[in-house]
């Protein structure tokens, strides 16, 4: 009768510590934040994913009434910074801001120190960048079809630009040569920066790179865009078809943008950072300076966020085998 009674009280102060536990984790949740949130960018200072986090920072920031903190901690293709974050504590103080690398890294590298779905809790997207296919503006091709045909009866004669082995528009470049059954020569660049300037003299004849790189030289004659890489047309170039309507059904390639969170962060404030962020990005102002800085809004929710990294991680990893790219 005793042990009985002694395993009845065991019981009730187990339930009475996990319920108390439990609502610690609820208060702290509902009073979250209480102090300074860091956003770390996995990139340098001064890039796209930099220039993004600290508007989308200042703002949060501005409805939390605490300091949301930008921490640029580079390396490795971004999987130093996003390491520092799967490995912090899941209590929404460690955020980080991750592009579509994050689905791209676990192909390209032998190991990532991270698990793209295990480590982390997805709170949102931000933007997509479109990547637009065009050519230097000598180059006597207009479009998507006359530039499969023109692969097709001149082998060996065209090449595309990328920023790098294992960039965004090298996978890019050799997702369009496997669907087309086309040979383009892929020749990388240690950087953007260097490679569009070849693309405008004609060193190298195609391209597949962002509207923020192309843009002002499609705008000064030197360089001709026919399509942007997405699922949709991009609301920053309207009368630009998608490279799918325009002959080759089926391709997408969108480079986007989000906020994630350590694993296991509590879902309540994985909530109320995706609902804060959703109405900062719907504000006109915020749509028009990413506008600016050639992105398009793109809102969601953590479940559809977490379902485009699944399906990108398939996809993008299909072509990084298939064609052996290393970075």
């Amino acid at each position: 009768m005793l042990k009985k009674i002694k395993k009845q009280i065991f019981l009730s102060l187990s339930l009475s510590l996990c319920l108390s536990v439990q609502a610690q984790v609820l208060n702290s949740s509902l009073n979250w934040p209480n102090k300074s949130v860091t956003v770390v960018v996995p990139y340098a200072v001064g890039g796209g994913t930099d220039a993004m986090a600290r508007l989308i920072a200042q703002k949060l920031g501005e409805v939390w009434t605490q300091a949301v903190i930008v921490e640029n901690r580079g390396g490795a293709g971004g999987n130093i910074g996003a390491d520092k974050v799967a490995k912090s504590p899941p209590d929404g103080y460690t955020l980080v801001m991750m592009p579509s690398n994050l689905s791209i890294n676990p192909s390209l590298y032998d190991n990532t120190p991270w698990d793209a779905i295990k480590d982390f809790s997805p709170i949102g997207t931000v933007a997509t960048s479109p990547i637009m296919v065009g050519v230097n503006a000598q180059v006597p091709i207009n479009s998507v079809k006359e530039l499969i045909e023109f692969a097709r009866n001149k082998p060996g004669t065209l090449n595309y630009i990328s920023c790098g082995d294992g960039s965004p528009q090298h996978i890019a470049g050799e997702m369009f040569n496997a669907m087309a059954n086309i040979k383009i020569q892929h020749v990388p660049y240690k950087g953007c920066g260097a490679a569009i300037p070849d693309a405008i003299t004609g060193v190298v004849q195609v391209l597949f790179s962002t509207v923020a790189n192309m843009n002002p030289h499609i705008k000064t004659g030197k360089l001709r865009g026919f399509a942007v890489a997405g699922l949709k047309r991009s609301e920053l170039v309207p009368n630009i078809p998608t490279v799918s309507e325009s002959g080759l059904a089926g391709y997408n390639f969108d480079v986007w943008f989000g906020l994630l969170a350590p694993a296991k962060t509590p879902k309540e404030i994985v909530t109320k950072i995706n609902q804060d962020l959703n109405t900062i990005l719907n504000k006109k102002d915020i749509k028009e300076k990413l506008q600016l800085q050639y992105y398009d809004v793109l809102t969601g929710t953590p479940d559809e966020f977490s379902a485009l990294i699944e399906k990108d991680l398939i996809r993008f990893g299909k072509v990084i085998k298939e064609v052996n790219i290393k970075p």
